[in-house]
């Protein structure tokens, strides 16, 4: 009894000295630095920051650069197709105007006023020649008030002064231009002066004798020009021309490009036509650098060697794109702005609590732990605050436990003094308790006899168990070889049932088959009886007209007599024919109903079939767990054998045990010498026990654990 409480208080000195030295490393370790990755060298809050402008501005950026390209590439496409078009329906509408102004002079000139007076012009007299300048201009006058656009109307007879009708000074050498046209093979052409105005000239042929009459010319002022090219609004930034195949300048929408002049860029007009010559349009577009990269718009007025060109700057079609980028880096910088707000409000959220957090921290690790603090978020911040003050309300229970254990000790010492001097008394008690220990060896041999016999008969009662389920093991067996063979019956009775219920549809497939031929048949008897009738009728009609014949038609009315009675016969032979079949029809029918009632048992034949079949297969199996449970019952019936058998050899040890004990009371004699050396041994561990309790004490006093405060 003395060695074991000296172990128990060993073990308690041991605890303490283990308590003792893990506060002492809790209150003076400070943790070495440990390497930390880039990421937590920084604060959190300007962590969250940075998080959050990297995925505000990246995103922004990387959406923008490709929003801004492809809305740049869109508006340009946009604006390029749109100026095509404008440019198209802007030619084919000046082109009208000037195929108008054109078309009045050639209708005028093929006019017959102006045939017949130009084919008469040599020969009239100078009074003639007057009256007729007159009557043309006259029609010429009307003609120019009906087209605003042609400022001077002149037709140059072969000889003589030209009829002239103007209503604005040109000052254009139409004589010279006139003498000049006629030397060319040309029937007409188009010119531009250097003062800007469009000369139509055109030869004029008689109708009728194709003999060369004269000239035309039609004049189209600029003013005419600039307000056709008022309706082309294309903005400010684009240039618009109107230039001669030679490049010269007709019509410009800026002022450094004089009328007359020849466009500065001798290539422009080289491109452009050998743009259309490679593509074969009239209309097209290309891109030239004049200076800088332009797009350039062209359009050929119909039989002319005029040019509508538009020079278009890609600057104004990135205007637009430019724009929209500006926007872009606007919402951009709206977005960082926002992000760097949400960085510093997330983490103000976090860092706040923490901070607090750290703070008690900090008091903790010094030993206050009279502070605590409340948090009520339901994020992951709040879980750990409210872990942490759980975690400080368990330290200050321990603490509070350590003092009240100290307390203990302490007590436990002085009382461990005391039992080391009732260690003689206990001396004195462990004679007594030998003498007891005596007798109760030889009254447990009496009851190991007592066990030896009762086990002999659970042996017995086994072996009958035993024997029991071998029987039943055969009759199961037997019992599953029964229903397999049953199984196997009920299966062949499934097929043959199959087999007759196919057997059964073939039959009434079969008289099916048969009424339907007998519906023909009996269409075919009807048939007859209505030849029949009809021969009946015919023998009639035939009697009477051998009737009327008198002795010449008496053998006619034998053959008639003749004929009736056989189409009597064959109508009598219809009606039994018809008769039998009716008779084989009904028994078909009730064939067919009887075959249908036969499926119909077959069906519920097999539907028993089938239900025996289950039953069988539940049968099988429940004798399969049958076995399984037997089979367990014996692996546990040989399990009890084996521990009958130990229990036999154990009954032997404890018998031998019996006889041992009476030894070792005499050992515990020699023992109980030990025991008194223990005693002092107890005393002065009670002692270092008491030394190290106090030391423990003073170490737990150094926590504070009274007040408390809310955060």
């Amino acid at each position: 009894m003395i060695k074991k409480k000296d172990i128990r208080n060993k073990k308690t000195s041991d605890f303490f000295k283990t308590l003792l030295r893990k506060i002492r490393e809790h209150a003076d370790d400070r943790a070495s630095d440990k390497q930390v990755s880039f990421l937590r060298k920084i604060k959190i809050r300007q962590r969250l920051i940075i998080f959050f402008l990297l995925i505000s501005i990246v995103p922004l950026l990387v959406l923008g650069v490709a929003s801004y390209q492809r809305a740049k590439s869109v508006l340009t496409n946009l604006i390029k197709q749109y100026t095509d078009q404008v440019v198209a329906h802007f030619g084919s509408t000046v082109s009208i105007e000037l195929g108008n102004s054109a078309e009045l002079g050639d209708t005028f000139i093929f006019s017959a006023i102006v045939q017949e007076n130009l084919q008469k012009h040599g020969a009239m007299e100078m009074h003639d020649k007057v009256l007729m300048h007159r009557t043309l201009q006259a029609d010429m006058n009307l003609k120019i008030s009906q087209n605003s656009n042609i400022s001077d109307f002149r037709i140059f007879p072969l000889e003589g002064a030209p009829i002239v009708v103007s209503n604005q000074s040109t000052e254009l050498p139409y004589d010279d231009m006139n003498a000049e046209f006629t030397q060319v093979p040309n029937t007409y052409r188009w010119s531009a002066s250097e003062s800007g105005f469009l000369v139509y000239e055109r030869k004029i042929t008689g109708i009728t004798t194709a003999k060369k009459l004269g000239n035309m010319s039609i004049t189209i002022s600029p003013n005419a020009i600039k307000k056709m090219f008022l309706d082309l609004k294309m903005g400010s930034s684009v240039d618009v021309f109107l230039l001669s195949d030679q490049g010269q300048v007709i019509y410009s929408n800026k002022e450094a490009f004089q009328v007359g002049s020849i466009f500065p860029d001798t290539s422009l007009m080289q491109s452009i036509i050998s743009h259309q010559d490679e593509h074969g349009v009239s209309t097209g577009a290309l891109d030239i650098t004049f200076g800088r990269k332009t797009y350039c718009n062209y359009y050929q007025l119909h039989k002319t060697p005029f040019y509508i060109v538009t020079l278009t700057p890609y600057s104004f079609f990135n205007a637009a794109g430019d724009a929209i980028g500006i926007l872009i880096v606007f919402i951009a910088i709206a977005g960082s702005m926002l992000a760097v707000f949400l960085g510093f409000f997330i983490s103000n959220s976090i860092s706040k609590p923490l901070i607090k957090l750290v703070n008690l921290m900090r008091k903790a690790k010094l030993g206050d732990l009279s502070e605590s603090v409340e948090d009520n978020g339901k994020d992951e911040i709040g879980e750990v605050i409210s872990n942490y003050g759980e975690m400080i309300s368990n330290i200050k229970a321990l603490i509070q436990k350590v003092k009240v254990s100290v307390e203990d000790v302490l007590s436990s010492s002085d009382k461990i003094s005391a039992a080391s001097e009732q260690t003689y008394i206990s001396s004195e008690q462990i004679s007594m308790t030998l003498q007891e220990v005596a007798k109760g060896s030889s009254d447990q041999a009496q009851e190991v006899s007592l066990s030896v016999e009762y086990m002999n008969n659970l042996s017995n009662g086994i072996n009958e168990v035993t024997q029991n389920l071998s029987n039943m093991s055969s009759l199961i067996s037997n019992t599953e070889n029964t229903s397999i063979e049953a199984i196997s019956k009920v299966k062949l009775l499934n097929d043959k049932a199959s087999q007759t219920k196919e057997a059964s549809q073939r039959i009434i497939d079969e008289i099916n088959s048969l009424n339907d031929d007998m519906k023909q048949i009996r269409k075919i008897v009807k048939l007859i009886v209505g030849i029949a009738e009809q021969t009946n009728l015919l023998s009639l009609n035939a009697a009477i007209e051998a009737a009327r014949a008198g002795e010449a038609g008496r053998g006619f009315a034998v053959v008639a007599d003749e004929v009736k009675k056989l189409a009597d016969q064959s109508k009598e032979a219809s009606i039994m024919i018809n008769n039998i079949i009716s008779a084989i029809y009904n028994k078909t029918e009730h064939a067919v109903s009887e075959a249908n009632n036969t499926s119909i048992i077959i069906e519920e034949q097999m539907y028993a079939v089938e239900q025996t079949d289950t039953a069988f297969n539940t049968i099988s199996s429940s004798m399969k767990e049958i076995i399984a449970h037997k089979d367990n019952m014996e692996a546990s019936v040989s399990n009890i054998l084996e521990l009958k058998e130990k229990t036999l050899t154990s009954m032997e040890n404890i018998s031998a045990v019996s006889q041992e004990a009476a030894a070792t009371s005499q050992e515990v004699s020699a023992s109980t010498e030990e025991q008194i050396a223990s005693a002092e041994i107890l005393k002065n561990l009670s002692k270092e026990m008491n030394a190290m309790a106090k030391e423990l004490e003073n170490a737990v006093s150094q926590f504070t654990i009274s007040s408390s405060t809310s955060a």
